[in-house]
């Protein structure tokens, strides 16, 4: 009875260890991530320019660029930026913060949602060997903050700790409310987990009390926010055009299979930890293949089980997300659903786990959960080794605007290419890309067109720099290349990761 009573506790002070050990080794990637300290890229830089030029009285107006961000997102950018300067590393720690709270968040939601800690433990090891989650942590973009939204919306809900139990209405209502102006798809959860309290309240009268007034709130902050920034939004228009392959065609369309298989190739491939080529067959993409036999296998095991309600919270979101996609109003993009990505990985955790427990079932229990925790070390060192190369890098142009610097002087031109225009523009304004008294040419987009971006630069003489990044295809770059080669000397060249100068003497 003695030794009993001493080993619970024993127990709980290990499997708490595990989990606490194990959270602080996937903050350590995140944080690493963060400290590498990458380029603004793109689409980073179009959206860093309006939190860096405006007050905060003016993110309330349409954005330049055509961006569109959640208000309270914006006003929080802002804030870093007032209080650690217009630079990359105060523009990113938002995004940091909300991925690092989005790991107790989901291993307790998720332990609660499945009724095991074990599961959730193992969901929690395979979102630390997403590479998309690392990369998206340090991401000047409001995704890791949808996903933290999702788990604090689920967390809210389901969590089964103390605090949660005591203060449940007022943690659902306030958690609704500011998560309807910090993430734009937080209809989307709010909408399947409000659909299952609605039902509660319908069945059990005790449980109105509770959740009443939070569905009133959810309801009221959804509509001031649709009227207030989205309805008659002046960019909406121009984003569906944008991203018109990433909308759904309806059952029947000629291209509905086809769009189906695409961003199924999408999630197996580039959301999941799934991705990469293979190890030992490149030809056959077997990580691919194991991503899809372990989820859609995990479901036919929780359908079978009975688990109605977790399926209906892991699924229904992302059916929404993809009948909303069908009315142009949510893009079925990558980044665009990576708040998803915990509820992919909990379905996956599940199935995994009766896996090894059918498995392994003449083993120790001990043993069975140590191949399901093995089986994710193996997959984290599979990412690992083809993944993260790309991770830190990206569109890395300040190492290229650093040498530019070193050698500019006066006299001196510079071209920059359209898709290097919101980087460089970014740059210029933080101070990071000084070029004294040069001339500069902004480009134009000529897509189709090369001889464009040559007859832009025809009235340039001289020390010219041609800066390029984002957007070019290889073909394009050596035409322009060889074109100004016909009028003068390469002086000098600077081969970043995704991005480029050339330094020529132009006749």
């Amino acid at each position: 009875m003695k030794s009993s009573a001493l080993l619970k506790p024993t127990t709980l002070l290990l499997r708490r260890a595990l989990v606490w050990t194990t959270i602080a080794a996937i903050i350590g990637l995140l944080v690493f991530q963060y400290l590498r300290n990458r380029s603004l890229w793109l689409d980073e830089a179009m959206l860093a320019w309006n939190i860096i030029t405006r007050n905060p009285l003016q993110l309330f107006k349409p954005l330049d660029y055509s961006q569109v961000a959640p208000i309270l997102f914006l006003l929080i950018e802002k804030l870093f930026t007032l209080v650690f300067g217009n630079n990359d590393m105060a523009l990113r720690i938002f995004p940091l913060i909300c991925a690092i709270l989005t790991l107790p968040l989901f291993y307790d939601f998720g332990s609660a949602l499945t009724r095991s800690r074990v599961i959730g433990f193992l969901a929690l090891c395979l979102l630390g060997c997403t590479p998309k989650f690392i990369y998206y942590s340090s991401e000047m973009k409001q995704y890791a903050c949808d996903m933290f939204v999702l788990c604090s919306i689920y967390f809210a809900a389901f969590s089964e700790s103390s605090f949660a139990l005591r203060n449940r209405k007022v943690l659902l209502t306030v958690t609704g409310a500011v998560a309807v102006f910090l993430s734009n798809v937080s209809v989307i959860p709010l909408t399947i987990v409000g659909g299952l309290l609605f039902y509660r309240c319908i069945r059990n009268k005790n449980e109105r009390l509770v959740y009443t007034l939070p569905l009133l709130v959810w309801v009221a902050c959804i509509g001031v926010n649709f009227f207030a920034f989205v309805y008659h939004n002046p960019t909406a228009q121009e984003m569906r055009a944008y991203w018109q392959e990433y909308f759904m065609p309806y059952p029947g369309h000629p291209g509905f299979t086809g769009w189906l298989a695409a961003r199924s190739t999408d999630v197996f491939s580039g959301l999941l930890p799934t991705t990469g080529p293979s190890l030992f067959w490149p030809h056959i993409p077997i990580p691919y293949l194991a991503g899809m036999i372990i989820y859609f296998g995990s479901l036919v095991f929780l359908l079978a089980s009975g688990k109605f309600r977790l399926l209906y919270l892991c699924v229904g979101p992302v059916v929404l997300h993809l009948l909303l996609s069908a009315g142009k109003l949510y893009p079925f993009d990558l980044r665009l659903i990576l708040y998803l990505l915990p509820l992919f990985l909990l379905v996956m955790a599940a199935g995994l786990f009766a896996a090894c427990n059918f498995l392994f079932q003449w083993a120790p229990r001990v043993l069975r959960y140590g191949v399901a925790v093995l089986f994710v070390v193996l997959l984290f060192a599979y990412n690992a080794y083809y993944n993260y190369p790309y991770l830190f890098s990206g569109e890395d142009i300040k190492p290229v605007l650093t040498v530019m610097n070193q050698n500019m002087q006066d006299g001196y031109n510079v071209y920059v290419y359209f898709g290097a225009r919101p980087a460089y523009r970014y740059y210029r304004e933080t101070g990071y890309a000084h070029f004294g008294s040069a001339k500069i040419v902004m480009g134009e987009s000529h897509a189709g067109d090369p001889e464009g971006y040559l007859t832009e630069m025809q009235s340039l003489k001289g020390p010219t720099w041609f800066l390029i990044s984002h957007g070019s295809t290889r073909e394009e770059e050596q035409y322009i290349l060889k074109g100004l080669a016909a009028r003068g000397t390469k002086v000098k060249e600077i081969i970043g990761y995704g991005s480029r100068a050339y330094l020529f003497d132009l006749k």
